[in-house]
This record gives structure tokens, C-alpha cells and sequence, in this order.
């Protein structure tokens, strides 16, 4: 729920009411941290550490949010902000949206740290939308450090080519 991320940001004894988060990134909810070191980005100038469980904060409400685009941003943020809660990143590689599983993507690549290539090769087996399988491929080939063309990711058959490519490259079957 909300409510414990926001006693966190806000100390010990902090009232708040508890709303359920039913988003599928509601894995926010549990407190993700922000990586150590990370200073805060995306156009703010750097702040210091107090500020940070506030904006993990809004990142988990806006997690919690209907609209695929509001999810989307707070994918990007968490991302900007350095959150390096797992389980976070592999519940917005499975949005139903399409626009928060491409930007999950990055996510997973870069705060991930055990299992970022597993996790993308397991959601690009899934994936059947260009723009996120395009951004999956990417982020394999960083997470990996390899080459993987990818011609036209719209094509099924290109799609089922680099499939069987990353399978062969991490020797799965």
C-alpha cells in the first residue's frame, strides 16, 4: 500500500492514509530504493538526500495510475532516479502497456544487476509489439555486450529470428 511508502518518506509516527495500489507496478509500493550514489536527474538539479523518498513517492503514485502514459513517466523517473528494487523493474516489464514495457526495458538493463539478461530475454519471448521488442533487443545486446541484428521488429518472422538468436546466444533451447 501507499500509505508505507509515504511513512517512510515522511519518518516514523507519520500519519497517512492507506490506499491500496492495484497498478501493475505496484511493486513501488514496497519501498524501492534509490540506488546508492544516484544523485537525483531528470531535469532537476541535482538535490540532496532528503528529497529523495518524496519523489520515490510520486513515482508510486504515479505507478498506481490508470493511464498507460503516467505509468510510462514513472518508469522513466525510477529510472533517472537510479531505483534498484527488482522486483519493481520486472513487474513494469509486464504492463499491459506497451509504452511502459519499453522504457522498462532500460530499466532492467541498467538496475538490474543479477538477472537483467534472463529477465529481458524471458519478457522478449512474450513481447509481440515492435517498439518494446525493439527496446528489449537493445537492451539485451547492452546488457550482454553483444550484436543481435534486428532488421524489422513489426515482422513476426524477424521477430522469431532474433528470438531464436538470443536463445542460441544464451544457450537455452
Amino acid at each position: 500500500v501507499l500509505g508505507a511508502v509515504a511513512a517512510q518518506a515522511e519518518g516514523e509516527g507519520a500519519e497517512v492514509p492507506e490506499r491500496p495500489v492495484d497498478g501493475p507496478c505496484a511493486a513501488c509500493d514496497r519501498g524501492a530504493v534509490v540506488g546508492a550514489g544516484q544523485p537525483l536527474r531528470d531535469g532537476v538539479a541535482e538535490e540532496d538526500d532528503a528529497r529523495a523518498p518524496v519523489r520515490l513517492r510520486a513515482i508510486g503514485v504515479a505507478c498506481a495510475d490508470e493511464s498507460p502514459a503516467v505509468r510510462a513517466r514513472a518508469v522513466q523517473l525510477a529510472d533517472a532516479n537510479g531505483v534498484a528494487d527488482r522486483a519493481f523493474w520486472l513487474t513494469a516489464l509486464e504492463d499491459p502497456a506497451a509504452l511502459v514495457r519499453r522504457f522498462a526495458a532500460r530499466g532492467v538493463q541498467q538496475h538490474v544487476t543479477n538477472g537483467a539478461a534472463p529477465a529481458l530475454l524471458a519478457a522478449i519471448e512474450r513481447e509481440q509489439t515492435p517498439e518494446p521488442f525493439r527496446a528489449m533487443h537493445a537492451a539485451l545486446e547492452r546488457a550482454l555486450g553483444v550484436e543481435v541484428p534486428l532488421e524489422d521488429p513489426a515482422s513476426e518472422a524477424e521477430r522469431a529470428r532474433v528470438r531464436a538468436a538470443w536463445r542460441e546466444r544464451c544457450g537455452e533451447s
